[in-house]
């Protein structure tokens, strides 16, 4: 079996001084900022657990990041300098469709594909497309006259002969409606 050890009061305050040694220790780590980092046990530190999904940055986030502020400064002066070409070319068109030069050599005039010269600057479309056929009176048609009926709802209208309903047609247009002539009367 084993001696036995001596235990006497040295060995105790050798315990005691030991034991305060490691509080001081583990007060001043909790103190700096250490305080989740665990105390290891058994020699071997612990892995660190993973992060949940939703804690976890995605793949190649800061790559498109990086990409889509390059595409930016590239396409801003892009975008301003078409812009500007789009401008300059709308007032040499408005030039050019007033009838002045804009700066431009009989060469390149002759190579337009639009003739300015002989082009009506008044209307850029057809003049019969855009007008309001509401707007016009027809002309009187012997066949077809305006007659003046009563609608539905007691007015007195004005209408083409065709455009009016058959049971809206005055007794004198409608060759349908019942004169008073035409039934046969039952006293006779």
């Amino acid at each position: 079996m084993s001696k036995k050890q001596s235990v006497n009061a040295a060995s105790f305050l050798d315990l005691k001084a030991e034991l305060a040694k490691h509080e001081d220790a583990f007060t001043k780590s909790k103190l700096s900022g250490k305080a989740n980092a665990e105390p290891v046990v058994g020699g071997s530190k612990r892995p660190e657990k993973k992060r949940p999904a939703w804690a976890r940055e995605n793949k190649g986030v800061r790559d498109r990041a990086r990409r889509d502020a390059e595409m930016a400064q590239i396409s801003r002066p892009t975008l301003e300098s078409a812009r500007a070409m789009l401008e300059r070319k709308a007032q040499l068109y408005d030039q050019l469709q007033k009838g002045k030069g804009a700066g431009l050599s009989e060469k390149q005039r002759e190579s337009l594909l639009i003739d300015f010269d002989s082009r009506d600057s008044g209307s850029d479309t057809d003049s019969n497309g855009d007008r309001d056929e509401s707007l016009v009176v027809p002309g009187q048609d012997e066949d077809d006259p305006v007659i003046e009926y009563e609608d539905e709802f007691g007015r007195i209208r004005t209408a083409r002969r065709s455009e009016v309903p058959r049971d809206r047609l005055p007794e004198n247009y409608n060759p349908f409606s019942r004169s008073e002539r035409s039934v046969p009367a039952d006293d006779e």
